[in-house]
């Protein structure tokens, strides 16, 4: 019977992929330059630490950026966390495009990942920004360091620094004052720890 089934299924899909072909050709311009094959994500999800809700990216047409929108699965409801408005860089126009984000513990600050660079397979180098949900202040970090070279950033966990890696080295920047400095050992052991 299976023997039946999978032979049926096979003239199924041999037909399906015949009238397909003769109507579209498949190019390489398509695949790789257009997108048209590519899979539509929802983008990352983020777990809040209500335990009630996550996050999740939505694109927003007149701000033509990204929000992000906090889902209430006990209610069934949702909320916009972070207007793509605020996301706007000052001297700029656009929204930053979010490639991935991290929230503080307390939820108050956002970090986002954005600008990036293929290490290998995957997208590990760019630029990072914190935006400040009580006072809506968009802060980059590692100024003065080049630029799509800031690797693996976290939050500390009382949610007052950020440690970053770039060009081999490892960066704790204290998000009042600005002030970057080069982790010694100790800050490095402590990166370790925010980063597991």
């Amino acid at each position: 019977m299976n023997r039946h089934f999978a032979a049926v299924w096979l003239i199924v899909l041999c037909c399906n992929l015949t009238v397909w072909s003769q109507d579209k050709k498949l190019t390489l311009e398509d695949i790789y330059t257009k997108g048209l094959y590519r899979s539509k994500g929802i983008g990352p999800l983020r777990w809040m630490k209500d335990n009630q809700s996550y996050s999740a990216m939505e694109y927003n047409q007149t701000a033509k950026g990204n929000d992000l929108v906090r889902y209430d699965v006990v209610r069934g409801t949702k909320s916009v966390l972070v207007n793509a408005n605020l996301l706007v860089p000052a001297g700029s126009s656009q929204a930053l495009a979010i490639d991935d984000y991290d929230w503080s513990d307390d939820n108050t600050k956002l970090l986002i990942f954005t600008n990036t660079r293929k290490v290998w397979r995957y997208n590990t180098r760019g630029d990072y920004w914190v935006l400040n949900l009580r006072n809506g202040k968009l802060q980059q970090l590692g100024r003065g360091l080049e630029t799509a070279t800031l690797m693996f950033a976290k939050f500390s966990p009382d949610g007052g620094r950020v440690a970053f890696v770039s060009k081999l080295n490892i960066y704790v920047e204290d998000l009042t004052s600005g002030k970057k400095n080069t982790a010694d050992q100790r800050w490095r052991r402590k990166y370790h720890q925010w980063h597991i």
